[in-house]
């Protein structure tokens, strides 16, 4: 009986220690970064213009809790290319969680208003997930690979660029700051709004300066391919004027000597002025064409002048997002 006893005993404490373990355990869980995020951010003190930024984006008290505790900063090249250290050379790159911080480069452009927004709230969300447990993000995971299938042809080309390791994690911020939230599963609607206020504000921010940013590249790109036609044009009128030109000058020169010659008869007569009238007209439709030629030269140098506003107001632009300290070496202007 006695070891009986001592069995259950100890039976009895091992149980109590799993469930403490358990409990200490889910408490962690539950309490461990509200409590290390808290306490992360006392002190926090953003700029004017970043606590401008913040507000912006209207963050539920979660998620001012995590901003706070990752202390973002708007940083210049220099700064933040120092701070980013794993940010790629080759793209322009915007923003960066590094070392639990969010540094957000500081877009100095006026008519990309909102692009710091969008950022702040892309890198934000890299903190979120950080901050999910196995569990929340397995059940996510599934939900943010079937949205990214159904919207491939949209994300594909900003997701291409990532490894597979860091695919869902960057995936999980492009969903959640890019995609209309009126189209996403509940689960993700939920999930964002836990964070944001406004979840659709935050997608307006980004699609009001990816929508100026590509309109214009694709106009630029409309153009240049009308302005190879109209230039291929202009060399095939013109390979076909001057052959025409250089005919019809030895058919006048021949004209003119047999005209020299004198006429014997009434039908060489008539031939003859029938052939002047030829070449006349002739001559009329070649001034016509070199006319048309000299008026599509005129349209196209004015259409390329129009295209170097263009391509450099473009390049302004994309300068004004270049986060890394080399200068460029592309010049996408016409002569």
């Amino acid at each position: 009986m006695e070891v009986k006893a001592n069995k259950n005993r100890v039976w009895r404490k091992l149980l109590a220690f799993v469930c403490a373990a358990g409990l200490a355990f889910l408490l962690y869980q539950l309490f461990y970064y509200p409590i290390f995020d808290t306490v992360a951010g006392i002190g926090y003190q953003p700029s004017a213009e970043m606590s401008t930024v913040i507000d912006n984006i209207e963050l539920t008290d979660k998620g001012m809790r995590i901003l706070r505790a990752s202390r973002p900063e708007l940083q210049d090249a220099t700064a933040f290319s120092q701070n980013c250290p794993n940010v790629s050379t080759e793209t322009s790159t915007l923003g960066c969680y590094y070392a639990r911080h969010i540094y957000v480069f500081d877009v100095d452009n006026a008519e990309l208003n909102g692009i710091k927004e969008a950022v702040l709230a892309h890198e934000l969300l890299h903190a979120v997930r950080e901050r999910s447990d196995d569990t929340t993000k397995q059940q996510l995971d599934q939900l943010l690979q079937q949205t990214y299938v159904a919207n491939q042809a949209e994300l594909s080309e900003h997701m291409d660029s990532y490894e597979s390791a860091e695919f869902t994690d960057e995936l999980h911020s492009v969903i959640g700051t890019q995609l209309d939230y009126a189209a996403l599963d509940e689960t993700l609607r939920d999930h964002y709004a836990a964070y944001f206020k406004n979840p659709s504000k935050i997608v307006a921010y980004f699609k009001a300066y990816d929508a100026l940013l590509t309109g214009q590249r694709r106009t630029a790109t409309a153009m240049l391919s009308e302005i190879q036609s109209k230039k291929a044009e202009i060399e095939r009128r013109s390979a076909a004027y001057e052959q025409s030109f250089s005919q019809l000058s030895q058919d006048i020169d021949n004209y003119n000597y047999r005209a020299g010659q004198g006429y014997r008869s009434e039908s060489e007569r008539i031939a003859l002025e029938r052939e002047r009238n030829n070449l006349v007209a002739r001559q009329t439709a070649l001034n016509q064409e070199y006319d048309a030629i000299s008026a599509l030269v005129d349209d196209v140098n004015q259409q390329i002048g129009s295209y170097n506003d263009l391509v450099e107001h473009l390049s302004g632009l994309f300068e004004s997002i270049d986060s890394s300290t080399k200068p460029s070496e592309v010049d996408y202007r016409m002569n």
